[in-house]
């Protein structure tokens, strides 16, 4: 099995490749930090491996002999593998189901009822009969403010950069009486109930906006978040806002797991980003993100620390012109096994 390695200018070794056997490599093209590797006999894109070439990420070699040849140590020795569902680094989470709250449009918040949440808690067949537990946790974000003025949570996406306002109406939307965290609580005290369980704790994961530091007066009173210390004091401001508000709703058939990155494409220098596990971690949560794969520091979040990565792949299910069928697909779970995430599916909302 041969091997294509990647140096620095100075001669240190960066990272290693591995010739698969489907694969020969004949041409390399950087983009962004992506490796392009081209099939030999065709000349074409047979692998867009995203790799940040930059820095050698730890566990990602798959032969102890060629980690220790090149230095790695131990830990590069074992292979990540697919993130594990159920697992102590997803706060014991087998499925997260995306839930989107907040402005949606300029003339509304969408908002989850009981109506909508009970088929995901429980698996409900086609006579409304509640037969199985179903998803068991959820992810609750939005991406534009429910004061319904553009502004957004995400470095990532259009609009104005958000204010404290902003952040208080979603706190207030999370906690919305009869809807969002409510209505949950009702779905999996409603699945405990027909299926008479003894517990039926859904597991819920909330988002922290992405400060932004454009905003000059993030609270009204001349607040600037231009500095890397009064992003992190909003950041840790935000997680202890929220979860002061979990405990004063006391759920008794939710548990908060963690809270989640808003930014999906991530940098390498965000401070916001690498300090993101630890204060997660002070609050005994866990921290998650869901990278997107034209993302060029996507392996940035496995490094800052942590617990729960997932890709989106976006364009996986799409039959790329001249390739085998599933071709995307099996890419997209090759890339995710490589760096030990999860992998999001991306449906049509009338699914």
């Amino acid at each position: 099995q041969s091997q294509l390695s990647v140096f620095s200018d100075s001669g240190r070794h960066l990272r290693s490749f591995f010739n698969r056997a489907e694969v020969a490599i004949s041409s390399l093209s950087y983009c962004h930090h992506n490796l392009l590797i081209l099939d030999k006999v065709h000349q074409q894109l047979h692998l867009y491996h995203l790799a940040d070439t930059l820095e050698t990420v730890a566990a990602l070699a798959e032969q102890p002999a060629i980690a220790a040849k090149a230095k790695l140590g131990t830990a590069a020795a074992r292979h990540p593998g697919f993130l594990e569902a159920g697992g102590p680094k997803s706060g014991g989470i087998h499925d997260l189901c995306l839930l989107y709250v907040g402005g949606e449009g300029s003339k509304a918040n969408h908002r989850y009822d009981l109506a909508k949440l009970l088929p995901l808690v429980g698996y409900v067949d086609d006579r409304q009969q509640i037969r199985d537990c179903f998803m068991d946790g959820f992810l609750m974000l939005a991406q534009y403010s429910p004061l319904l003025n553009g502004r957004s949570f995400g470095l990532d996406l259009s609009g104005g950069a958000s204010r404290q306002e902003d952040w208080v109406a979603l706190f207030e939307e999370y906690f919305q009486p009869d809807t969002n965290l409510a209505a949950l609580e009702n779905a999996a005290a409603a699945v405990q109930s027909a299926l008479k369980l003894n517990d039926c704790r859904v597991k819920v994961v909330l988002m922290i906006p992405t400060v932004n530091p454009q905003a000059a007066d993030w609270d009204g009173r001349g607040t600037s978040l231009a500095k890397p210390e009064q992003q992190l004091e909003i950041t840790n401001w935000a997680m202890r806002e929220l979860l002061q508000r979990w405990q004063k709703a006391g759920f008794k058939h939710l548990q908060l797991a963690g809270f989640y990155y808003m930014t999906e494409q991530g940098s390498w220098d965000d401070p916001v980003l690498h300090a993101f596990p630890k204060l997660c971690r002070e609050l005994g949560l866990r921290s998650f993100a869901i990278p997107g794969i034209t993302s060029s520091w996507l392996t940035e979040f496995t490094r800052a620390g942590f617990d729960c990565v997932s890709l989106q792949p976006s364009h996986a299910f799409w039959h790329k012109p001249l390739t085998p069928r599933r071709y995307l697909l099996k890419q997209a779970g090759r890339i995710a096994r490589e760096y030990g995430m999860g992998v999001e599916v991306e449906l049509p909302y009338d699914v």
